[in-house]
């Protein structure tokens, strides 16, 4: 067997440094790999549990969208969709001729319904109301076929409507995000479910030993 000379020794630190580091890595990697899932699964869970109340304010009552389009900028699907899945509520569409629409605002909420909510399919007809301060920018990306920016004016009756209008365009109702994989097991993603979900509790809580 070989002398142990200062530089084996120095090699042998060396290599174990080394491995420790491919150790911790790779358990970094790990984790890092599995929050987006932990997070994805709690996400879904708090989605299932608010569903209904994200839409209860559209199951009642009347929203009024005002639309500013040319053809083919507007889907009448929002409107055909709204009706089939709140058979209780009520959507009223009004068509506002294209240009100068902060101006004409100003002069037909005294003779119609005043807006909840605008569809705009020219921006420059947008930053006028976003300059004033009148309305706020949608940012959620709609799931119909539309082209032009959605806005909700600030001085509406009906925010929380207007708001769950909002969550509407992007989701439909009892629609939820599924994570599907077949190379996990049933088994496991149940495991990682419920570990997600109380480690989000605890994070939430503060709880650092509960991680």
């Amino acid at each position: 067997m070989p002398a142990s000379t200062p530089e084996n020794t120095a090699g042998r630190f060396d290599k174990m440094r080394q491995s420790s580091a491919v150790v911790r890595f790779n358990s970094g990697s790990m984790l890092l790999a599995l929050s987006p899932l932990l997070v994805l699964f709690a996400l879904n869970r708090a989605t299932a549990q608010s569903a209904d109340l994200d839409f209860a304010p559209l199951r009642s009552g009347q929203i009024v969208v005002w639309v500013s389009a040319v053809p083919g900028s507007y889907s009448p699907g929002v409107k055909t969709s709204f009706a089939r899945d709140f058979p209780n509520g009520e959507l009223v569409e009004r068509a506002i001729p294209t240009g100068n629409f902060a101006g004409q605002v100003s002069a037909r909420r005294a003779q119609d319904l005043a807006p909840d909510i605008a569809f705009i399919d020219h921006y420059d007809q947008v930053e006028p109301l976003l300059l004033a301060s009148d309305v706020w920018l949608v940012w959620e990306r709609p799931r119909f076929a539309t082209n032009g920016w959605w806005v909700i004016f600030k001085d509406t009756r009906h925010l929380a409507r207007a708001r769950a209008f909002v969550r509407w365009l992007a989701e439909a109702p009892g629609w939820q995000p599924r994570a599907e994989s077949s190379s996990i097991p049933a088994e496991t993603i149940k495991i990682v479910e419920r570990a997600s979900i109380s480690a989000l509790h605890a994070w939430f809580n503060g709880n650092q030993p509960g991680l």
